[in-house]
């Protein structure tokens, strides 16, 4: 009994010493010049109001030796011009991305104050992606919590302790799985954490893609490799490529996106590429085509002239619903299908970030086969 006593308050004594040997994980990430990358006069390491922080002034902040793949990520941020925050960034070309727009900052009816869009092949895709946007609570002049957290192809985004996330991604789409993470835009940062494989339960599955089950949309096209075009001219029928050219194919992703950024890369001077498919019906069928643009489409049918559709952001009355960014709801262009098969060539142009084409039949009466 006495040993069984001796032992007992031997444990009962040592059981504060294991729980402060116990190390609670450091998450915290110093704002120090030997952590970051960045450009001489891009960053500078200060004392902002009482707390250490980094400033942004241009470019890029680069966090160094830091592979992120899943997890939280959490920071106080106070915007002075802008905010992009990148993760899961690798080589400079490739990473996810979200950034505010100040202008839009407490309007909660503003729709595109927060939005996600990844960088692919260097490309920033933000016209690509108007449905992750959404209204956030940011406030200016203030420090704002922003809190990440990551599961394989999902995100949720909270901004200052809100209990819903303002962002919700079922499918992150850079090519890219991990990285390093990265600041952009003027700037204060603070009070970053990184918690790898903190998740909260978050599946890492994507999910689900309303799109996927809806027999209408022309998901597979092939295509001639893309050329050069002047600033002011048109796609016309005559520059078709020839039948043989058309050697590669593209498939339709998630929302029926043709996303031609990630096939072909981007384009600092204008480019056009030719895309092709056959439909195939059982009877003559009067439709709709419905088509989403980035940035200009022009569209034949069996060598005739549908339509032109012009999604140019730059050019303020030429920008189509919504806002210039590329959606199904672009444009509409009555069609008129023959019994058989019928070759549609859509050629598509762009010069100004991300390009692409979603392509859907309104009515499947009489049709029998899309590829």
């Amino acid at each position: 009994m006495k040993k069984f006593l001796t032992t007992a308050i031997t444990v009962l004594f040592m059981l504060p010493l294991l729980a402060q040997n116990k190390k609670t994980p450091n998450y915290s990430i110093p704002f120090t010049p030997d952590k970051w990358d960045f450009q001489p006069g891009t960053a500078e390491f200060v004392d902002y109001k009482g707390r250490k922080a980094m400033k942004i002034n241009s470019g890029n902040a680069v966090l160094k030796n830091t592979v992120f793949k899943d997890g939280t990520i959490e920071y106080d941020v106070e915007a002075t011009g802008g905010h992009l925050f990148g993760f899961r960034r690798k080589d400079n070309q490739e990473q996810e991305s979200f950034y505010f727009r100040l202008q839009r900052a407490g309007d909660k009816l503003a729709n595109d104050g927060i939005q996600y869009a990844p960088f692919i092949n260097g490309v920033l895709l933000w016209d690509m992606y108007p449905a992750y946007q959404g209204p956030t609570p940011y406030r200016k002049g203030e420090w704002n919590h922003v809190k990440i957290v990551v599961s394989g192809k999902q995100m949720r985004l909270y901004v200052n302790n809100g209990a819903e996330p303002v962002l919700s991604i079922p499918a992150l789409d850079a090519n890219t799985t991990e990285g390093t993470i990265a600041f952009q835009e003027t700037s204060y940062v603070s009070n970053l954490e990184i918690k790898p494989n903190v998740t909260e339960n978050l599946s890492p599955e994507a999910g689900v893609d309303l799109t996927r089950h809806d027999m209408s949309y022309i998901r597979k096209w092939s295509y001639a490799p893309p050329s050069p075009l002047d600033e002011n001219a048109e796609a016309n029928l005559p520059m078709k490529p020839k039948a043989e050219a058309f050697t590669d194919s593209i498939s339709a992703e998630r929302l029926g996106l043709v996303n031609l950024t990630r096939k072909l890369g981007g384009n600092e001077q204008r480019r056009v590429v030719w895309l092709k498919a056959k439909i195939t019906t059982d009877k003559p069928v009067s439709t709709i085509l419905k088509l989403g643009i980035s940035d200009e489409a022009w569209v034949y049918l069996n060598n005739q002239m549908v339509g032109v559709g012009k999604n140019l952001y730059r050019q303020t009355p030429m920008r189509m619903y919504p806002n210039g960014r590329i959606s199904i709801d672009n444009a509409r262009m009555p069609i008129k299908l023959v019994q058989g098969d019928n070759e549609l060539l859509i050629a598509v142009t762009n010069d100004f970030y991300g390009w692409g084409l979603i392509a859907q039949l309104e009515s499947m009466d009489g049709v029998i086969k899309l590829p």
